[in-house]
């Protein structure tokens, strides 16, 4: 991930990283526990799997970056929600 964000000319951010830096905010479940979702996001066999990537110039257009995790549904990722400055 280090080498797609600083690997070329113009920098790129990890927006939900850049304003949470030590939440985990993960984003996938495997199917099989699925079903158990609300006991399995408490133990350690999840990832984040769901970005968005912005250029730095960007970046002040971003007002905040999370996952919803209590939408539950037949997938195994959960919504990354994405909000802008008006």
């Amino acid at each position: 991930m280090e080498r797609i964000l600083n690997g070329g000319p113009v920098k790129f951010i990890d927006t939900f990283r850049h304003f949470k830096p030590n939440v985990p905010g993960y984003t996938y479940w495997t199917v099989f526990f699925n079903f158990f979702r609300s006991v399995f996001q408490n133990r350690k066999h999840h990832c984040r799997l769901d970005y968005f990537i912005v250029s730095e110039r960007f970046l002040n257009r971003v007002e905040d970056t999370f996952p919803r995790t209590e939408a539950y549904g037949a997938s195994d990722h959960c919504p990354l929600v994405m909000v802008l400055k008006p």
